[in-house]
């Protein structure tokens, strides 16, 4: 086995939790169960994305904190959702997926990501340094200087991560193997007349 990569033991129990409702709620909500649960990790999955059967054993052999993908927004013009450190959003290429790049990036979308649960006590002691009682809300929609646009709960989420000093990575390999479902825009025009 290469060096770095970990051999896993005993099966671990995996639990399935899905939650309904209004996006950084659920995230919250969610990320309150797995920390009440004593869970070692959280796996995010999206709805609405396709990804291969291997990501999970992908993510845990990156062997990072948190490590995700990159992936299209589903509205036009679609745009990369993850940033590199200096804040400009990550194309990535087919040539760095087939190389296995890891990258340290300063935000990713929450589509495919797994988190070790051990970085809680670092958000824990960020959250009290800040006098705030609670590491939450940990996702949370975040206003701009455009009435019309916010900024997503994910970003919220990397952003108190980055305040915590918890890198984030970006696994290319994944984020070329999944797929984004997008909704196409249909009118009557495209109804058949067969």
């Amino acid at each position: 086995m290469a060096e770095g990569h970990k051999t896993f033991g005993a099966v671990p129990k995996i639990t399935t939790r899905i939650e309904i409702g209004k996006l950084p709620m659920v995230r919250n909500v969610l990320l309150k169960a797995a920390i009440d649960s004593g869970a070692d990790y959280t796996l995010w999955l999206d709805s609405d994305h396709v990804f291969p059967d291997w990501a999970l054993l992908r993510l845990l052999m990156v062997d990072r904190d948190v490590v995700g993908i990159n992936q299209p927004t589903r509205s036009r013009p679609h745009v990369a959702t993850a940033s590199h450190m200096d804040g400009n959003k990550i194309r990535g290429s087919e040539a760095e997926a087939k190389q296995g790049l890891i990258e340290r990036v300063a935000s990713i979308g929450f589509a495919v990501v797994l988190m070790r649960m051990s970085i809680i006590p670092i958000i824990a002691q960020q959250a009290s340094a800040e006098g705030r009682k609670s590491i939450f809300p940990m996702f949370n929609f975040t206003l701009t200087d455009d009435p019309t646009r916010s900024g997503g709960e994910d970003g919220f989420f990397c952003a108190r991560l980055s305040e915590a000093g918890i890198e984030i990575h970006l696994d290319h390999q994944t984020s070329w193997a999944t797929v984004h479902m997008a909704e196409l825009p249909v009118s009557m025009a495209d109804i058949s007349t067969a």
